[in-house]
């Protein structure tokens, strides 16, 4: 029986959740390692939703567009942990990511744009 892709990114996202929830016992909470592997975890999860996404986008369109923004914002949160985990301050941190999440928004509205003009 194949699995259908809505449960892919169930399973992929639960599998996240627990995963970070293992670092952190197995860690002790230590802020330190906690923020590394998850630099390490989300930049996968990114690259992993992205994957699936490209391999069989959905027909309907809010969920094209929620598999972007999941995607997306995995992507930030591990850009933000690899730089906490790089040695820069947290509100650097913080402010890099947003300018990033800025510019991917603006990114995606001029591309919808650009679609909506040419049909």
């Amino acid at each position: 029986m194949p699995v259908s892709w809505g449960l892919r990114w169930t399973i992929l996202l639960l599998a996240v959740a627990l995963a970070d929830f293992g670092i952190r016992f197995a860690t002790g909470f230590d802020v330190v390692w906690v923020v590394r592997a998850e630099a390490i975890l989300f930049l996968g999860t990114a690259l992993a939703l992205w994957g699936l996404h490209r391999r069989r986008p959905p027909q309907v369109r809010w969920q094209f567009g929620l598999q972007q923004i999941l995607a997306a914002a995995f992507a930030l949160a591990g850009l933000r942990a690899a730089l906490w985990a790089g040695g820069l301050p947290v509100a650097a941190a913080n402010l890099v990511v947003l300018v990033v999440g800025v510019l991917l928004v603006g990114l995606g509205v001029v591309r919808s744009r650009r679609k909506r003009a040419a049909v």
